[in-house]
C-alpha cells in the first residue's frame, strides 16, 4: 500500500522520532512510504534522514512560523494548509500527526482514509497566561476537535494520553487506540571521543528538549541535594557529573532562556558547570565541575551518553508518553522518572527504575544515592535491574511490533466504508481562516483611511 505521512517539523524531538520509526517499519513491511513536511533541516536530523532511508519532501518553509513572534497556531495551520496542497491524492493512506487542520483539505483532495496520531492536545499544550489568551484560543480548540473528528482512525500514544483526550475532546464519542512509540532496536554508531570524555566519571543523565515543561531543574535540584550531602565524600563527589543533554533549536526563544535560567540555577545552587554550545568541540571535561551542559547532541553522544550513565532521571510531569525513558532501559540504564503520566505505563518500580513524586526532592536526591553509592545494591541488585530494562523493551517496545500495529490500523481503515461528516469542520476551518486574514486587512485599511 501507499502510506503519505504528514508531519509539520521532522527535526529531533519524541514526534519526530516516531514518525521516522513508523514510516521506517512499514516501508520494511513492504509498504510504500514518503513523509511530507513543511522543514527538515539535514543538518539538525536523525540519521536516518541525513542518510536518505526515508523518501521526504519539504512543502512552505518559506511561511513565517507566527506574526511578530505571536499567532503562532495561524502559522502553524497555514503552512500545514500548504504542505498537503502537495501531498499525492493516490495515496491509500494518509497518516497525519500532532495538527489535524488540514483533515477537511484532504478530503476534499482525495478519497485516502486518514488516520490521526494524537500526541497529546494540542489546546492543553497552549498557554493561557490572560484573559484575551483564553478567549483567543477558544475558537482554535474548538477547531482541532472538529478537524480531528474528520479522521476514519484516531490514535494515542498511551493510555494516560488517551484517558485526556476523553476528558478534552467531548465532541468526539470514539475512543482512539493506543499505539506505544518504539525504541529502534538495530546496532548503533557511538561517538568514541564522548566516551573518552565520560569513562572517568559515575555519570547521572537528563535528555529533554530544552523547554520549560520538560521540568530539568528538578534533575539538578536532586543532583544538588546529593552533592551537599555531608555522607559523600570529597572524592565521590569529584567523581559524579550530571549531564544536562538534548534538543535544542537556536530558532527557539525558549529553548535559549531555559538553558540560560538551567546554567544560572546550577550556580544558585553552588554547582560548577561546563557548556559546550552548539558546533562547538569538547576536549576534556574539568574534575572540578558538577554540571555539563550538552545542547543539540548527536545520535552517536546519546547513544554514549545512554549506554554509560548510571541513571536516567526523566523529570516531566503528565508526560504523554516519553521515548527516553525507553531508549535509557535499552541501552542498560535504570530510569528514575516522575510518577504520572506515559512512564507509570512504561517504568516498572524497582524492576525497570523507580517512580517518584515531582514535588519531593529528596526522594529523588535518595534514589541517587542509592544507585550511585549504596555498594549493597549496586553489587547485588544492579545489573538485574539493567537486564530487566533491556528485556522489557525487546518484548514490549521493538520498531517491528510498532509497524505491525500500524499495519493492522491501516489495513481496518482501508475496509471502513463509513466516514466520517466533514461538513463541520469545513465551515469552522473555512470561518477562522478568513477571520483571521481579513480582520487585520480591514483593520489596517481603517486605519489608513479614516
Amino acid at each position: 500500500m501507499k502510506v503519505t505521512f504528514i508531519h509539520p517539523d521532522l527535526g529531533l524531538g519524541g514526534a519526530e522520532r516516531l514518525v521516522l520509526d513508523a514510516a521506517l517499519g512499514l516501508q520494511d513491511l513492504g509498504h510504500e512510504v514518503s513523509v511530507y513536511t513543511s522543514h527538515c533541516d539535514r543538518n539538525h536530523a536523525f540519521m536516518e534522514i541525513k542518510k536518505g532511508l526515508i523518501d521526504y519532501h519539504v512543502y512552505g518553509d518559506f511561511f513565517p512560523r507566527s506574526i511578530a513572534g505571536k499567532f503562532h497556531i495561524i502559522g502553524a495551520i497555514v503552512r500545514q494548509l500548504y504542505l498537503s496542497c502537495f501531498v499525492p491524492t493516490d495515496s491509500d493512506v494518509y497518516i497525519v500527526d500532532q495538527l489535524s487542520a488540514s483533515l477537511p483539505l484532504l478530503r476534499l483532495r482525495s478519497d485516502s482514509k486518514i488516520v490521526f496520531y494524537c500526541h497529546f492536545p494540542d489546546q492543553l499544550l497552549a498557554q493561557r497566561s490572560s484573559t484575551i489568551r483564553s478567549i483567543y484560543r477558544l475558537p482554535w480548540d474548538w477547531l482541532e476537535q472538529v478537524t480531528t473528528a474528520v479522521a476514519d482512525e484516531i490514535l494515542v500514544n498511551s493510555k494516560f494520553t488517551r484517558s485526556v483526550f476523553a476528558k478534552t475532546f467531548t465532541f468526539i464519542k470514539r475512543t482512539p487506540d493506543v499505539i506505544y512509540p518504539c525504541v529502534p532496536i538495530a546496532p548503533s554508531v557511538t561517538s568514541s571521543h564522548m566516551a573518552t570524555l565520560i569513562a572517568p566519571y559515575t555519570t547521572v543523565l537528563s535528555i529533554n528538549r530544552f523547554e520549560r515543561k520538560k521540568n530539568v531543574e528538578l534533575a539538578i535540584k536532586a543532583y544538588a541535594k546529593l552533592i551537599h550531602n555531608p555522607s559523600v565524600g570529597a572524592e565521590d563527589k569529584l567523581a559524579l557529573k550530571l549531564v544536562i543533554a538534548g534538543g535544542y533549536d537556536p530558532r527557539v526563544s525558549e529553548n535559549i532562556e531555559y538553558l540560560s535560567e538551567l546554567c544560572t540555577l546550577a550556580k544558585d545552587l553552588r554547582l560548577s558547570y561546563c557548556l559546550r554550545h552548539p558546533g562547538e568541540s569538547l576536549d576534556t571535561i574539568d574534575p572540578q565541575i558538577n554540571v555539563l551542559f550538552l545542547p543539540s547532541i548527536t545520535d552517536s553522544e546519546k547513544t554514549v551518553l545512554l549506554e554509560n550513565s548510571r541513571v536516567l532521571l526523566y523529570t516531566p510531569a503528565f508526560e504523554h508518553f516519553g521515548i527516553v525513558p525507553l531508549e535509557a532501559m535499552y541501552a542498560g540504564t535504570p530510569v528514575l522518572a516522575v510518577n504520572s503520566g506515559g512512564p507509570t505505563e512504561t517504568v516498572k518500580e524497582d524492576v525497570t527504575g523507580w517512580l517518584r513524586d515531582a514535588d519531593d526532592t529528596e526522594a529523588w536526591a535518595k534514589v541517587l544515592y542509592k544507585v550511585c553509592f549504596d555498594d549493597e545494591f549496586i553489587n547485588s541488585s544492579y545489573s538485574k535491574m539493567v537486564d530487566n530494562g533491556i528485556n522489557h523493551i525487546h518484548n514490549n517496545f521493538s520498531r517491528e511490533a510498532m509497524a505491525d500495529a500500524f499495519e493492522k490500523i491501516i489495513e481496518k481503515v482501508i475496509k471502513q466504508k463509513h466516514r466520517p461528516p466533514v461538513f463541520l469542520a469545513d465551515l469552522t476551518l473555512f470561518t477562522l481562516l478568513f477571520s483571521a486574514l481579513a480582520i487585520p486587512i480591514i483593520a489596517f485599511l481603517l486605519y489608513s483611511f479614516l
